[in-house]
């Protein structure tokens, strides 16, 4: 039974709860001065996990531009995500 738990760290359930309020919009503005370094820099650090790209929505453009319709899963927010070869960004 315990294994069906997903278990989470305090750390990681305070970042994705601080994801929540601020909104992917806002989410720069929480500035080193407000927060310890390291707590920012994992607060602002975003991966493909936290978003949900629908292959239903999916077009011939988006396959040829390299970018893809995507919602941010910590505040339901629609973003255009681009993908580019490793160090060209």
């Amino acid at each position: 039974m315990l294994s069906l738990l997903k278990v989470e760290s305090l750390l990681s359930l305070c970042i994705n709860c601080a994801r929540r309020y601020l909104t992917l919009k806002n989410l720069p503005k929480a500035a080193p001065p407000l927060l310890p370094s390291h707590l920012h820099t994992q607060l602002t650090r975003l991966e493909m996990a936290h978003f949900y790209i629908n292959p239903a929505h999916l077009t011939r453009v988006d396959h040829a531009q390299r970018t893809y319709p995507a919602t941010c899963l910590f505040d339901g927010s629609m973003n255009q995500l681009g993908v580019s070869a490793q160090g060209t960004c």
